[in-house]
């Protein structure tokens, strides 16, 4: 081969990496739309005055495997609820998402998680999952959630 013809191939090579890199690194950054599932069980563990509650779950969800939840809810006066939680992945990661939702009945609430990152691997993660809530008892909870999430 000529020293030309290998300075052009050369060239044509080091071209298509600079324009294909920065593709592959802002399709990393923003990660992978996933479906999102998962189902847990838990209690109430506190009481936030005047209208809040703390709860505490465990349960099994798709990309945290086994998780730990920890959970602040607060109850409005027209059966909406807002709140916050944080699940805990098997390896640590943490995954944070804000609630919103309604009661259905006595004891039932039907409403969405957003995600709003976390930790690890779940740093900017976005998405959201609908989700419904039952309790029997007042102080027993399960839970089962479907969505997306992209991370």
């Amino acid at each position: 081969m000529s020293r030309q013809f290998t300075s052009i191939v050369s060239l044509a090579l080091l071209s298509a990496a600079c324009w294909a890199f920065p593709t592959l690194v802002s399709a990393q950054g923003n990660g992978h739309d996933r479906p999102f599932s998962g189902h847990a069980s838990g209690s109430i563990v506190g009481q936030i005055p005047p209208n809040g509650l703390s709860l505490s779950y465990t349960g099994l969800a798709t990309h945290l495997g086994q998780f730990s939840r920890n959970e602040t809810l607060f109850v409005n006066g027209d059966g909406s609820v807002t709140g916050q939680l944080v699940f805990f992945a098997a390896n640590g990661d943490e995954l944070r998402a804000l609630i919103s939702g309604q009661f259905t009945s006595a004891n039932s609430v039907i409403g969405q998680y957003q995600f709003a990152g976390g930790t690890g691997r779940f740093a900017s993660a976005t998405g959201h999952a609908g989700f419904s809530a039952v309790t029997a008892d007042g102080i027993h909870v399960d839970v089962v959630f479907e969505g997306r999430i992209r991370y």
